[in-house]
């Protein structure tokens, strides 16, 4: 029996240390290994890490003080998950601080939207050297005409998912009125390099959209694009491309129709960044997705790295911004998102912001989640306002 207990407080002493480096990495992300990957659980699923540590606080305290009495390894469990159970509540009330600040509902508790009533039907928009590219569409069949359009572009870090990532938004925008896009197109990989041609065959999912959507209800000229991560990217370079009249047409030559506004979630923003990323966990990561995507280093082509930031495609013809971001993003350096946002604001341009405090990269992968709803309740709002 005594070394059932000894191996359990060995067990709950393990188990705290760890909760303790996951705590201290998240609010002080230069300790090595924990604060590279500490946040995507804390703050990404805090409605699970707050209670967790709650429960570990309080069997470490009652234990202290009941059985093995006065024992010191029990006191340290207490002491350590009580820290662990204080900044885990200071996350939860610093985020919800901020969304409330931004005049956004805080969602502790994940509840997914309801979407029931949305159909989906795919097509192909474009054919290239791999095959048959496809879209999906999302809509209500409600016989309303002249709804408003969006175009959802898939991230993965241009090498991998596809366009049914992150239906749910699909789905919820779907049943807010919205006929919506999301798209497939050519993953690159270590020996196919498309960061030349990506942009433009997403491009064709647009024309396809100014062909066909209004047989769903559609009305391509009350267009709106949001995305998540490298197709938050590709989000901002096409709509800006676009709207600058840099993109100006399809293969078949027709002109496309001009962003109203985007929505992105932890864009790209510059890939040099991006490919020098030194962080020790996801630093190879974001290395070998870029030069995928590129074939080459800032230094080797350094024009195609910078044709893919989108501040290089900003000009007054941008359409309205909005951008959410984690501050603590160790996959995506984020200062170069904070530099376009400062960038729209000074030349007047309509820009928004949400910068999720210690946040990392993908903080909305819980659906119906603080994260996923924030930036939902945001984009709708942003898009209603820009129509």
């Amino acid at each position: 029996m005594e070394t059932a207990r000894k191996i359990f407080r060995i067990v709950m002493t393990v188990i705290a240390a760890l909760m303790l480096l996951f705590s201290l990495g998240t609010v002080i992300p230069v300790i090595p290994v924990f604060g590279s990957v500490a946040n995507f659980i804390t703050v990404g699923y805090m409605h699970l890490w707050l209670p967790f540590c709650a429960v570990m606080f309080f069997i470490s305290l009652i234990l202290s003080g009941g059985w093995n009495s006065g024992n010191r390894l029990w006191k340290l469990n207490t002491f350590i998950t009580m820290i662990s159970l204080l900044i885990s509540g200071f996350l939860v009330v610093y985020v919800a601080f901020r969304l409330k600040m931004n005049k956004l509902d805080f969602v502790f508790r994940p509840k997914k939207a309801d979407v029931s009533g949305v159909i989906t039907e795919t097509f192909t928009y474009t054919e290239s050297e791999r095959g048959p590219v496809d879209l999906n569409v999302y809509f209500v069949n409600d016989g309303e005409t002249d709804k408003p359009v969006m175009v959802y572009i898939h991230g993965g870090g241009w090498v991998q998912s596809d366009k049914t990532a992150h239906t749910y938004y699909s789905e919820v925008f779907a049943k807010n009125g919205y006929v919506v896009v999301s798209m497939d197109y050519d993953l690159s990989s270590e020996n196919l390099h498309l960061a030349g041609f990506t942009e433009t065959q997403v491009a064709e999912a647009f024309g396809w959209v100014r062909d066909n959507i209004s047989r769903f209800g559609g009305d391509a000229e009350d267009l709106f694009v949001t995305g998540g991560s490298a197709g938050a990217s590709m989000a901002l370079n096409i709509s800006y491309r676009i709207n600058s009249g840099e993109l100006a047409a399809t293969a078949d030559g027709a002109p496309l129709p001009r962003i109203k506004a985007v929505s992105v979630n932890f864009p790209a923003c510059s890939m040099e960044d991006m490919y020098r990323n030194k962080d020790l966990i996801l630093g190879k990561t974001a290395h070998r997705m870029t030069y995928s995507y590129t074939g080459c280093s800032p230094v080797e082509n350094p024009a195609l790295y910078e044709s893919l930031d989108p501040i290089t495609h900003a000009t007054k013809q941008v359409p309205a911004t909005c951008i959410f971001y984690g501050t603590n993003d160790t996959l995506v350096p984020q200062e170069a998102t904070a530099h376009l946002v400062r960038t729209l604001s000074n030349w007047d341009m309509p820009v928004w912001s949400v910068a999720i405090p210690y946040g990392n990269h993908m903080y909305d992968m819980v659906e119906g989640g603080f994260g996923s709803s924030a930036y939902l309740e945001a984009s709708l709002r942003w898009f209603e306002e820009h129509r």
